[in-house]
């Protein structure tokens, strides 16, 4: 069983709209075993709090940190490759 829908979003940058389709499968035995595992998450999460919570910040911290040089790099490749195109791509002809 599964749901077809569509959104509609204004892009303001090329002033038209967008229009988005998603299709998606939701099964019953996923949707009450979500529901259990939340009250048993719930029950457990004031005794794990700062140990998750300590742990969430130091895995927080070297994603930020990984992905602060992938958009260093990142970054750098973008802007050689403009500068590439840039030169191949206006050279004056006579």
């Amino acid at each position: 069983m599964g749901v077809l829908g569509a959104s509609i979003v204004w892009d303001s940058r090329s002033c038209t709209f967008v229009v988005t389709r998603y299709y998606y499968y939701y099964y019953y035995y996923y949707y009450y075993y979500y529901y259990y595992y939340y009250y048993y998450y719930y029950y457990y999460y004031y005794y794990y709090y700062y140990y998750y919570y300590y742990y969430y910040y130091y895995y927080y911290y070297y994603y930020y940190y990984y992905y602060y040089h992938y958009y260093y790099y990142y970054y750098y490749y973008y802007y050689y490759y403009y500068y590439y195109s840039y030169r191949t791509c206006s050279i004056p002809t006579i």
